[in-house]
């Protein structure tokens, strides 16, 4: 049993050091490369909205830098319940303007789920995938709503998952520095 600890917590320690690095990996050219440093979402709503048992408000922080490859541009958040759970992630989004100013964007990514006093999702290593739905006022700045589900892929004993329905506002990013 305690072997299994051991090998558990080093897992769970190389995970962390590979999500740090990934985002490292995707964040330097972001501020070389660009004088429009990409994206910074904030949103607040519900987690787990689809089952009362454990259901709580979450507000998450995802920044989405203005480097894409066909249009699928890296995406990197940490999220937070008030029931203490939290989760950092990083993965990718394809964007697609629709009529006018409305935007549809897919997601998926994959990070580190920290429990806290929330729900027990089974496995630390949790994915993400997700739709948001939203308008563009201006060059200055989005609204719109995004449901995504947590889930670890049946990689621990239970795999429970949940759902999150949110409201966000997202803003531009600029660097000060002048370009020719």
């Amino acid at each position: 049993m305690l072997t299994k600890l051991k090998i558990f917590c080093i897992n769970i320690i190389e995970i962390k050091i590979f999500m740090k690095k990934l985002i490292l990996i995707f964040l330097f050219p972001c501020f070389i490369l660009s004088k429009n440093l990409g994206i910074l979402t904030f949103a607040g709503g519900i987690h787990d909205v689809l089952r009362k048992n454990h259901r709580t408000e979450e507000f998450f922080l995802e920044y989405k830098p203005e480097i894409s490859f066909w249009k699928i541009y890296p995406i990197f958040g940490v999220m937070a319940t008030l029931k203490k759970a939290s989760y950092i992630y990083s993965g990718f989004s394809i964007d697609f303007r629709l009529k006018g100013r409305f935007f549809f964007y897919p997601s998926l990514a994959a990070g580190y789920y920290n429990q806290g006093k929330g729900k027990d999702l089974g496995f630390p290593l949790e994915f993400r995938s997700g739709v948001s739905l939203g308008f563009g006022f201006c060059a200055l700045f989005h609204v719109g709503v995004s449901f995504y589900h947590i889930s670890n892929a049946s990689l621990g004993k239970k795999n429970p998952g949940e759902e999150s329905l949110v409201g966000f506002i997202s803003f531009p990013l600029y660097s000060s520095k002048k370009y020719k």
